[in-house]
């Protein structure tokens, strides 16, 4: 199982995973059979190259408890931002898809929403969107079932692409 991170996971715990190396980019391991996709990384699986960047903004944080129940690190750095720049232009910003866990700042609209939250990750996946070519942009922090474009938002779905 393979995962990127969502922004309600324990994210002190996933910094401390062991990191290895699995698909030409680093993984944390949470088991022999569970691995955590990291932010920035590019994988190659099945021939395939995957851009992974994990985290969002919790909108609900004022019914949440830091570090219990929602943590800083949801929102990715600019470091996060920096490498995973550096490694889209690695591979020309050229991938077969995009895993996150939310959208570019952009969709938020066509998706029945508004832009009342200020989401960096959002605007960095816009950026990322600008400039990346890429086949297919997958993500699930919505919590809906929708198809727009080259983007699929995922919630009760899951979707073969090998």
């Amino acid at each position: 199982t393979l995962f990127v991170d969502g922004n309600h996971e324990n994210h002190i715990r996933l910094q401390k995973l062991p990191i290895m190396e699995m698909f030409g980019g680093k993984v944390g391991a949470v088991s022999d059979y569970v691995y955590h996709l990291r932010r920035g990384e590019i994988y190659t699986i099945h021939g395939r190259t995957f851009f992974c960047f994990g985290g969002a903004f919790s909108h609900d944080r004022k019914w949440r408890s830091l570090n219990k129940t929602y943590w800083e690190e949801e929102i990715p750095s600019s470091q996060e931002m920096e490498y995973a720049n550096q490694n889209l232009e690695k591979y020309n910003c050229k991938v077969d898809y995009i895993l996150a866990h939310t959208v570019p700042d952009d969709l938020i609209p066509m998706v029945g929403l508004s832009r009342d939250e200020v989401d960096p990750t959002r605007r960095f996946l816009n950026f990322v969107v600008s400039k990346v070519q890429f086949e297919r942009y997958f993500c699930g922090h919505l919590h809906m079932d929708k198809d727009l474009s080259k983007y699929s938002i995922l919630w009760d779905r899951v979707i073969q692409i090998f």
